[in-house]
């Protein structure tokens, strides 16, 4: 959903449509569900491949591997790729399970948008590539010369301007209900990205790992982040690790990305 604030109707048409289009070539190359992606193409290589994949493709890729580093592991597409695949979710990746796998340190750039790999590498990139094309989206509604808008995908959302967009949030328990989240009074200039751990919802780590059988777990995770691509990134590492959002290794990276956490 596109909301944009502008005087010129004509203009605001054009730069939704190509916005769109933005959004519509990152499920292309980067779906976890159809043949012919760039995930399935990585899912269907062998050992010594040599792939060239779309350029956004290749910023997606670097910034999964600079969220697993940073998050020293909590953050895996490689490991949440093979699971989802094994569960039957994730068909384009279904290729990887018959072949041997490659690794992350495998993987070596041998051009900007060219990749030579050591085995099949069933990637879910998941959140992040949505939170990728909306920061794409906004960046082409800026450069088409729309003054403010919010870019709203589905729990992602980022926006710019002179208006602070008022949000409001799903309750985990109760999806038909929305309640104003305290401390929250708009959305200008940031983005919010939003993760659940309910069963239905398997997003790149398994949180419950974290948790003995006793302990209460939050059901949700918000992070407002300058970027949506750091906010999506950063729900996921929350949830694996709520306690660590105040302290250590987690807290030092929130703060680096100027990052804050919400958990309900």
């Amino acid at each position: 959903m596109l909301r944009l604030h502008d005087d010129s109707h004509a203009r605001a048409e054009q730069a939704m449509a190509l916005a769109f289009d933005e959004v519509a070539l990152i499920e292309r190359l980067m779906s976890a569900h159809h043949s012919g992606s760039d995930l399935h193409r990585l899912a269907s290589a062998q050992m010594g491949d040599l792939l060239e994949v779309h350029p956004h493709t290749a910023e997606v890729l670097k910034l999964a591997r600079y969220w697993q580093d940073q998050s020293a592991g909590a953050f895996d597409p490689l490991r949440a790729g093979v699971e989802l695949a094994q569960r039957g979710l994730r068909p384009a990746l279904a290729p990887a399970l018959a072949r041997p796998l490659g690794r992350w340190q495998g993987l070596e750039w041998v051009s900007p948008h060219a990749l030579r790999v050591d085995g099949a590498l069933p990637l879910d990139l998941g959140g992040i590539a949505k939170g990728y094309a909306v920061d794409l989206a906004l960046t082409v509604l800026r450069q088409q010369g729309v003054p403010g808008a919010l870019v709203n995908a589905g729990g992602d959302l980022r926006a710019y301007g002179a208006t602070a967009w008022p949000i409001e949030f799903r309750l985990p328990e109760a999806p038909t209900r929305t309640r104003r989240q305290p401390g929250l009074r708009g959305l200008r200039e940031a983005a919010l990205a939003s993760s659940t751990t309910e069963p239905h919802r398997v997003d790149w780590v398994l949180t419950g790992r974290a948790w003995g059988p006793h302990a209460q777990r939050p059901r949700a995770c918000t992070v407002m982040a300058p970027d949506c691509c750091s906010a999506d990134a950063l729900t996921k590492w929350v949830l694996r690790n709520p306690a660590g959002a105040g302290r250590g290794r987690l807290a030092r990276v929130l703060r680096a990305h100027h990052a804050r956490v919400w958990l309900s």
